[in-house]
């Protein structure tokens, strides 16, 4: 795993920790990780591996203030980070993942709000970008789905190091 990122998680549970905040999330357990690499047809990089083995990180809300080209995804925000069999159902299961996880992205979490509008990351990079990919509505049908996707953060490690300042 990149150090940024690493520093990144490490530098939020400190800050949350030194807050005395309690956070609900956990780590995937080895047994979860066979099972994503089992089921999705993308293999999962060594540092996504990590980022979920070795951090407490599903069922982790986060939020954070972020601003977009589109003003609907502007503002306070937040992800919730899935479940091990969840990341497999909204890549492999729902759209848009379905047509995603064959250009390397995978569905790793929701706004906990129920907006239905989840957060993809493509596997290339090791501190990936956060995207959502808004469901075409009427006239948008003809778009290709990767033109609709909106920059929710240019990192991941941008999302812990924005969300310290909600703790």
């Amino acid at each position: 795993m990149q150090p940024k990122l690493g520093n990144a998680i490490e530098k939020f549970f400190e800050a949350a920790d030194d807050a005395e905040v309690k956070l609900t999330g956990r780590k995937a357990s080895k047994e979860e990780l066979k099972m994503l690499a089992k089921e999705l047809p993308v293999k999962l990089p060594k540092w996504y591996r990590e980022l979920i083995g070795d951090y407490p990180i599903i069922n982790l809300e986060l939020r954070w203030n972020v601003e977009t080209t589109n003003e609907n995804y502007s503002g306070e925000t937040a992800i919730e980070f899935f479940e091990p069999q969840y990341i497999i159902e909204e890549t492999m299961e729902e759209f848009p993942g379905i047509d995603l996880v064959h250009l390397n992205y995978i569905c790793i979490g929701s706004e906990p709000a129920g907006t239905g509008d989840n957060y993809y990351i493509k596997l290339d990079d090791e501190d990936p970008t956060l995207y959502q990919f808004p469901l075409p509505i009427g006239s948008d049908d003809d778009e290709p789905l990767i033109t609709r996707r909106i920059q929710i953060a240019e990192h991941i490690s941008d999302v812990f190091l924005e969300a310290i300042e909600t703790i």
